[in-house]
């Protein structure tokens, strides 16, 4: 059945989308298959001839979709079986890929385990150093590029569509797009050469720019965690100044998803990235970025988090509720060093100043100044910060009234 669309496709570079769009379903299905069977075999196996005939027929269907003006119900079809395949080629890659980079960590630590004049003379595998792997990598980042470049154009040709599609929507081929260039990005990026990173930015910045045109803002949470996650793997190597980059573009993008953001979790998850931000930039020296990362992460503290650390402040000590939830006044601490440690700083800001409390009743707000009045006398050591701290214990003695809470008054 396949030998006339093989025909078709070789002597015929005007054939139909129809044809094209089911050539390169059958060779995505044939590599998915292929990619697979060497994951659960962990064995190598030369699938050269396969990719390059996906990157073949991939250019054939681009070539299609210039000429094709309208998309009728057989079109719509093939398109979404392809878009159904290139999702299933990307998730075998993936998974060669997190197998390849599973087995040569395995492979490092058992070599840095054992003395040098034990270490075994090892075969040729997938993941030697010698080995074909490399180059597969590179074979299956070229497959998928291609895969990449027909979703925009299949995109395009979905608008043609006099009546809205049934079969597929036009956010599932703008997700598999972010999803294959997330991949690539992961591909392509090495933390020990430096020469990588911005080619693994521009992968994603081209996924960040079809979200844009499309409106598809749920596609900026994936690209903004794997933002996160070149930001985290550079921090976690002190690698400081690096990684502000992509740790501030992960806050941007998780900023663009309003529907994210606009839920406590997703208030908190952006929350807990500008505080790793603020920490890289003071860790480099960059006060002034630190506070403001600091700031920014105060101002998305979603009140439920809030609300559950002084949750019991009628029954528990402040320094008990902090041991319990420790987040909150880890960033009240880490915001207020920062502010007074800034030469640049010129006035002092409270982090309660900054937090939304407009739920908690004044007991409730005590326990932040409370908190606050911590850290102001463990740096008063070091500094003269009498005027704060008397501000604080003057605001404390006004809510603190002798009856109603006589022991916390008294400390």
């Amino acid at each position: 059945m396949m030998q006339p669309l093989r025909r078709i496709l070789q002597e015929n570079s005007q054939c139909k989308y129809y044809h094209t769009a089911y050539a390169a379903n059958a060779k995505l299905a044939l590599g998915s298959v292929q990619i697979d069977k060497m994951v659960i075999d962990e064995t190598y196996a030369d699938i050269t001839t396969t990719l390059n005939e996906i990157c073949s027929c991939s250019r054939m269907v681009s070539a299609a979709i210039e000429n094709h003006r309208t998309i009728d119900d057989y079109t719509e079809i093939a398109l979404k079986n392809l878009v159904k395949s290139i999702n299933g080629f990307r998730q075998s890659c993936n998974r060669l890929y997190d197998f390849i980079q599973k087995k040569t960590k395995q492979r490092d630590t058992t070599m840095n385990d054992l003395p040098l004049q034990d270490s075994p003379t090892m075969e040729p595998s997938l993941i030697d150093d010698d080995s074909p792997c490399e180059k597969l990598v590179s074979q299956l980042g070229n497959a998928l590029q291609h895969c990449s470049e027909l979703l925009p154009d299949n995109l395009q040709l979905l608008k043609k569509k006099v009546r809205k599609s049934k079969q597929i929507s036009p956010s599932d081929l703008v997700l598999s797009h972010v999803d294959i260039m997330i991949l690539l990005a992961r591909m392509h990026f090495q933390i020990s050469i430096e020469d990588t990173y911005q080619q693994a930015y521009e992968y994603l910045a081209t996924a960040e720019q079809l979200c844009t045109d499309t409106g598809f803002s749920t596609g900026y949470r994936w690209l903004s965690g794997e933002f996160y996650a070149m930001g985290a793997k550079m921090a976690a190597e002190s690698m400081f100044s690096t990684a502000r980059y992509p740790l501030r573009k992960a806050c941007v993008l998780l900023e663009k998803d309003h529907h994210r953001i606009n839920t406590d979790s997703g208030r908190l998850q952006l929350c807990k990235r500008y505080e790793i931000l603020g920490t890289c930039c003071q860790k480099d020296g960059r006060f002034e970025e630190a506070v403001k990362a600091y700031r920014l992460a105060l101002k998305r503290l979603p009140a439920c988090s809030i609300e559950e650390f002084v949750k019991y402040h009628n029954q528990l000590a402040v320094t008990h509720m902090i041991d319990r939830h420790p987040f909150v006044p880890k960033l009240i601490d880490r915001f207020l060093r920062t502010s007074i440690i800034d030469p640049n700083q010129e006035s002092l800001t409270l982090a309660s100043e900054i937090m939304d409390l407009s739920s908690l009743d004044s007991a409730q707000r005590c326990i932040i100044q409370e908190c606050e009045l911590k850290v102001i006398h463990f740096l008063s050591l070091k500094m003269d910060l009498s005027k704060l701290e008397s501000t604080l214990v003057n605001s404390l003695l006004h809510h603190y009234s002798a009856k109603d809470y006589p022991i916390r008054r008294a400390r």
